[in-house]
């Protein structure tokens, strides 16, 4: 992977990865922030900006200027990584010059998405007020929406359990009572303020030269203020380790979670043999833990495991039926158990692995992929990673698996929502 990295002159950073293999631009531009209170304002600034721009003054005319090049995507898009909250715009554009007939589509589409940021819709110190209190129902109804999902009230209510009001697990997008309090002025205010304080980065896959890419933006972004610094996601803060709690609640199914606390390794090997580890007890459908509950015992639809190392946490989660909760939390806690102790079996290492690597073949050439895994390795300080996307897993064997999993401490934390109307 051809991968540079350079800063623009108002402070953004670039990064640009290059492969033949394209015909389209893949961008993503940025801005970091901590995780807080304040998700709700940037998730809301971010939807309102797309609602027109000085040059494009509604949505509509946004959206058929980007048509007008050859199809162009263009959205805004939030979203969170460990204890930060980013918002920010996502680019697809068709820029192969034997398919565009000489069309400057790069240039065009860069310069609409730079009237968009740096030239809102703005009048008399408000965004427009239609489009305003339009957004902000729309924000509301989706957060109220998230409350009747028993998966999402879950997840939040075993993250609580483990970090209790840390910011790192704040909602995405705010509170009902976050967004109820916003102002159409303040939140101008606060756009302001945040064009010129927070960190932004924009990751580009394409065809073309990185050099070239840097002077687009440099002549599209000129008046866009100078920003200081480079986000960085923080330490997870202190869990509650060997805790279980039940939850009551009216949803028509028990949705079950345990987890442990890992370390996370500083060495890459390390890191792509504790994922390969957690593949391994539920990364798909013939790992440890979807055996035992779904295959063995059809006690759930399924039941998988996930590696979260920016909150150095193991967890594996099922829905299931009330009466089969203490048995899905016993095999839970006794296959966490095994892996913590490094009893992996190894035929069942050698099939997680290659099924693993059949999965990342497959998506070996998705920009969208790259650009995520680009942006992650940063932001965690992981640039170690950047150059063996295309290798990562190939050398992790067994014994690497057994070594890494010494870096699982074995203090359950359980987490249960419990379906209402059932004893």
């Amino acid at each position: 992977m051809d991968f540079t990295k350079d800063i623009l002159g108002n402070g953004t950073r670039l990064y640009v990865y290059q492969s033949d293999l394209y015909t389209h631009t893949s961008v993503d531009f940025n801005f970091y922030s901590q995780r807080d209170e304040s998700n709700a304002a940037k998730t809301l600034v971010n939807m309102v900006m797309m609602g027109g721009s000085k040059n494009f003054p509604t949505n509509q005319e946004l959206s058929l200027a980007a048509e007008k090049e050859f199809g162009a995507i263009l959205m805004n898009k939030s979203t969170v990584i460990g204890d930060l909250h980013t918002f920010g715009f996502y680019l697809d554009i068709l820029t192969k010059e034997s398919l565009i007939s000489g069309q400057k589509t790069l240039e065009n589409t860069i310069s609409l998405l730079a009237d968009i940021i740096q030239n809102p819709l703005i009048n008399d110190g408000k965004f427009n007020e239609n489009d305003f209190e339009r957004k902000k129902e729309e924000l509301l109804l989706g957060i109220k929406k998230e409350k009747l999902d028993k998966g999402t009230k879950a997840a939040l209510g075993f993250l609580k359990l483990v970090f209790g009001d840390a910011k790192c697990v704040y909602p995405k997008n705010g509170t009902e009572e976050d967004v109820e309090k916003l102002e159409n002025f303040e939140l101008v205010k606060l756009y302001h303020n945040w064009m010129s304080s927070l960190p932004r980065a924009i990751y580009v896959g394409t065809h073309l030269n990185s050099k070239y890419i840097k002077e687009v933006f440099e002549k599209s972004f000129d008046t866009l203020p100078k920003c200081k610094g480079e986000a960085h996601i923080e330490k997870t803060p202190k869990k509650n380790l060997s805790t279980f709690f039940e939850e009551q609640d009216s949803f028509d199914q028990t949705v079950v979670y345990a987890g442990v606390p890992v370390k996370v390794p500083k060495k890459k090997e390390d890191r792509e043999a504790l994922n390969l580890l957690n593949f391994y007890l539920g990364g798909y459908t013939n790992a440890r833990l979807f055996t035992e509950i779904r295959t063995k015992r059809d006690m759930a639809y399924g039941a998988y495991s996930h590696l979260d190392l920016h909150k150095s946490l193991m967890f594996g989660t099922a829905g299931v039926d009330i009466e089969n909760k203490d048995k899905t939390v016993d095999i839970m806690l006794n296959e966490i158990g095994k892996v913590a102790s490094g009893k992996i079996t190894k035929s069942g290492f050698k099939e997680a692995k290659n099924y693993l690597l059949n999965l990342r073949l497959m998506s070996l050439h998705t920009k969208g992929k790259r650009l995520d895994f680009i942006e992650e390795s940063l932001l965690s300080g992981w640039k170690d990673q950047i150059k063996d996307f295309e290798t990562a897993y190939t050398n992790v064997n067994y014994e690497d698996v057994v070594r890494v999993a010494s870096l699982i401490k074995n203090e359950p934390i359980v987490y249960c929502l419990l379906q209402g109307g059932r004893k």
